[in-house]
């Protein structure tokens, strides 16, 4: 740590802050974070845009972070709960990662380091539904440290910077939920009428895509994302959409929004599956044609952001 309190690269900076200190709730995980059943929210560093789950008003800022940092309400570890530092919480992660099934360590390895009291995940996963359990495995172990996400998406085909960035505009000018949405290359301003927008950065050399903007509902920014990560090229969404006005996430919410993403899915009839949410778990019912469209439907539901598990009881009929 420098003498400004930043921590990470000079070009991901992300500032660790004393305590006592402001929070906002967390954006990532729905204003809800579970880690232990402890009472967490998030500091969000960056000034820009306000999380999508709360309204600006005078006495919280608009403020947004390049990461979702968890720390406890008070700033200070929950009672009863002592932070595990050093190789104890590495070891502790990988154990619980190598007994998940959608995570593969021997072909996919997960690069586990404690840097500056934060926890760094790195490499490449197989899946999205790795990526999201291996996050959410990291925070439910890592005591009151912060979790940083870099973990990639492999891709099967190579894209970045100018390519990937047109690639995604594409994708969501095809999409008629945002017809009347403005979607932006890094070099446009956005409309001053408070209209909806979406603009869509991408560094070059880099895969990331990174979203900003303004969207009418929960749904707009979870199918916006969700529509980015099935862009070929993408390996990884900092998604940083802005809910105008501000809506209540719910279990309710969420599954409209799967539903949403599943009756946008060519490869199956989104009818035929029912899905229930709660706490954050998802639930599939009904009945597709193959086995890999089970598999699909699953990974599809964990693409939407929110999403802590999916139990998938969807049966095969040809």
């Amino acid at each position: 740590m420098n003498s400004a309190g930043m921590v990470g690269d000079a070009s991901r900076r992300v500032m660790v802050p004393p305590a006592p200190m402001a929070f906002v709730e967390c954006e990532r995980r729905g204003g809800r974070c579970s880690r232990g059943g402890a009472i967490h929210k998030a500091i969000r560093l960056r000034a820009g845009i306000a999380p999508s789950s709360l309204a600006p008003t005078p006495s919280r800022p608009t403020i947004n972070t390049e990461e979702c940092l968890c720390f406890s309400s008070a700033g200070t570890p929950s009672p009863g709960r002592n932070p595990m530092m050093g190789q104890e919480v590495i070891s502790q992660v990988r154990a619980a990662m190598e007994h998940d099934p959608d995570i593969n360590l021997h072909t996919f390895p997960i690069e586990l380091q404690l840097r500056e009291g934060a926890l760094v995940l790195a490499g490449e996963v197989e899946h999205i539904s790795a990526k999201r359990k291996a996050l959410r495995i990291a925070r439910e172990h890592s005591g009151d440290q912060p979790v940083l996400d870099r973990l990639l998406l492999r891709t099967s085909r190579h894209r970045d910077g100018d390519g990937l960035r047109g690639a995604v505009l594409d994708s969501l000018t095809q999409e008629p939920v945002f017809h009347g949405c403005a979607l932006l290359d890094e070099h446009l301003p956005p409309p001053d009428d408070g209209s909806d927008w979406i603009r869509v950065t991408v560094p070059q050399g880099s895969s990331t895509v990174r979203l900003d903007g303004q969207v009418n509902s929960l749904s707009h920014r979870r199918l916006a994302e969700v529509l980015t990560w099935w862009t070929a090229g993408t390996a990884d969404v900092d998604n940083r959409l802005h809910v105008q006005p501000a809506e209540q996430d719910t279990d309710d919410e969420l599954s409209d929004a799967i539903q949403l993403v599943l009756d946008k899915d060519p490869s199956f009839d989104g009818e035929q599956i029912h899905v229930r949410t709660r706490n954050q778990e998802v639930t599939l019912e009904g009945a597709v044609r193959s086995e890999v469209n089970r598999r699909l439907a699953a990974q599809d539901c964990w693409y939407v952001a929110g999403v802590h598990a999916v139990h998938n009881r969807l049966e095969v009929r040809p």
